[in-house]
């Protein structure tokens, strides 16, 4: 079982003392049924009254204290799946998490802990009423054997009659995790596309339809059908008991000549027992739903190493933008498939041979799927090759080095994000500098920077694209990698990044490659690259026959 693998991955110890505890508290109430049943036929005495105080203040501290341990347990066990989570898709390459989709990993990110945390927590209470169900059979037996077995029996017939209805609860709770993809998908196209939906009522209200209220309502109705067998078969146990109830005080007393106290008494264990029981058949479709949620994580998570892990340096290698003089491609070749894991390739870059300079400013250009992006991403490591090879000043970079590798390059891509948090070991002279590059930026009076952290980043597209291209500039790193940044700019800003902001990176030994349409800027350049359908077509410094380190 997920949940408890869970648990004992977190710590042996610990849950082996929050299940004393709990062992002691359901002994504890066993007994205690038994001190009132000695009561009901003998009467109650003064050491019969210490023993109840004492068995009640036991119980209520062995409860509580095994309550406590596996709730730090549950917490502790969630927030080491989340950061687990987080870690694998860090290390994960990144072709394969686009090729995973947002909407799924958000999907395991929110919902499915979401569904463990929730049962995690009331694992306490779950096991709690565990032992005191098997307290109460233990005492029951001892009282009678012949009532033990009936109860056995009721429990036999029970479970017989309970596991085929809940294995079919099982695949439909299953079917409807599966939608629940669909239906995350759904939700980012919503929000991602309001904007769009709103100008047209009829493609919101096809999208709705086909997108949103098909999933959900697939997800509803497995959903219902799952949980309503479990509460008709929890109901179904429920009744065996009363039946049995019945029984014993119907039959058993003219059958073994049974006085009504003794009768009371096996009455009493038995009703005592259905709270437990009903307690543990309610929390079976919660059970149910987790482990499946956990399989969703664990297979998330095995995708995520099949497909190769990456260690994320803790520090950056001083050497990394020192000593080196030039980034070659050698037959390179990277292949866009259609889904994750499609053996056929949409898109193939190169083969392509090329040598990139320190120091240099390119322009890479091209019309529109014709590689640009797709090159810089091999550039900077996040693509690793599928052929060919990647190579500073001669000096092979395998897949193991891209990590590394990749601490020479800060990038605004064309799918950037913005994070409000700024990254320095001296955070007073970072808001110093950040302070400089923002009336570098002309964003002076739009935001404020303190102790490392954005004011607002809720500013327009161009100007959050500067805030980006500011904490790239922060990072100080050799290569800059800028995608079509100046495609939101006014005129008067893309003028001034093109004739002032590039040449002053030159003018810092940076080496700048531009990803732009603006051929009115061509001229500008050191250096001119165009791609056509994943191959360099024209290559206004071609040095494909230099050497690497020459």
């Amino acid at each position: 079982m997920f949940l408890i693998k869970l648990y004992l991955h977190r710590s042996y110890l610990l849950v082996t003392a929050a299940v004393l505890f709990g062992a002691v508290s359901g002994l504890c109430a066993a007994v205690l049924l038994a001190v009132v049943n000695t009561a009901l036929e003998s009467g109650w005495a003064a050491p019969t009254v210490a023993v109840f105080t004492g068995l009640c203040v036991v119980r209520l501290l062995s409860g509580v204290g095994s309550h406590m341990l596996m709730v730090r347990l549950a917490q502790g066990t969630i927030c080491r799946m989340r950061m687990e989570m987080s870690r694998q898709i860090l290390r994960s390459p990144l072709p394969h998490l686009e090729g995973l989709g947002n909407h799924r990993l958000m999907a395991s990110f929110t919902g499915d802990i979401a569904s463990v945390a929730r049962v995690a927590i009331n694992i306490p209470y779950f096991l709690v009423n565990l032992v005191v169900l098997v307290g109460c059979l233990i005492y029951l037996g001892w009282m009678s054997l012949g009532v033990v077995v009936g109860v056995a029996a009721c429990f036999i017939v029970g479970v017989m009659s309970y596991l085929g209805p809940v294995l079919w609860a099982n695949r439909r709770l299953r079917v409807a995790r599966e939608y629940e993809d669909a239906l995350h998908d759904g939700f980012q196209g919503v929000v991602q596309g309001v904007k769009e939906m709103k100008l047209h009522q009829g493609r919101q209200a096809l999208f709705l339809e086909r997108c949103v209220h098909s999933a959900a309502d697939h997800v509803r109705k497995h959903n219902v059908a799952g949980i309503t067998v479990y509460a008709a078969a929890a109901n179904w146990n429920r009744l065996l008991f009363f039946v049995y109830v019945g029984l014993l005080v119907f039959a058993l007393p003219e059958s073994e000549g049974t006085n009504a106290v003794r009768t009371a008494g096996y009455v009493l264990v038995v009703l005592y027992m259905m709270a437990p029981l009903e307690a543990i058949m309610n929390a079976l479709p919660h059970l149910a739903q987790a482990n499946v949620a956990l399989r969703k994580i664990q297979e998330l998570g095995l995708s995520l190493q099949s497909s190769g892990t990456e260690l994320v340096p803790q520090e950056i290698p001083p050497a990394v933008s020192d000593g080196w003089q030039a980034l070659c491609l050698r037959g390179a070749v990277y292949r866009h498939s259609v889904v994750s894991g499609a053996d056929e390739p949409v898109f193939v870059l190169g083969p392509i041979d090329l040598i990139l300079r320190r120091g240099e400013v390119v322009y890479l250009t091209g019309g529109n799927g014709s590689g640009k992006t797709t090159l810089a991403k091999v550039l900077v490591g996040l693509y690793p090759l599928v052929e060919g090879a990647l190579e500073v000043d001669e000096a092979a970079v395998s897949d193991e080095d891209l990590p590394v590798y990749r601490q020479r390059f800060s990038a605004v891509l064309s799918d950037y994000h913005l994070f409000e948090d700024l990254i320095a070991k001296d955070v007073a002279q970072l808001d110093g500098r950040a302070q400089e590059y923002l009336q570098w930026l002309q964003l002076e009076g739009k935001l404020s920077i303190r102790n490392g952290k954005m004011s607002t980043t809720r500013l327009s597209q161009g100007q959050r694209k500067r805030l980006a291209l500011l904490s790239a500039l922060l990072e100080d790193r050799p290569v800059y990698v800028l995608d079509e940044w100046a495609a939101d700019q006014e005129p008067a800003f893309r003028d001034c990044f093109y004739r002032q902001i590039i040449p002053e990176l030159r003018r810092q030994g940076k080496t700048v490659i531009v990803i732009t349409h603006d051929d009115r800027y061509f001229h500008l350049a050191e250096r001119l690259i165009e791609l056509k359908d994943g191959q360099v077509v024209r290559d206004s410094r071609p040095n494909t026959a230099e050497s690497c380190s020459g």
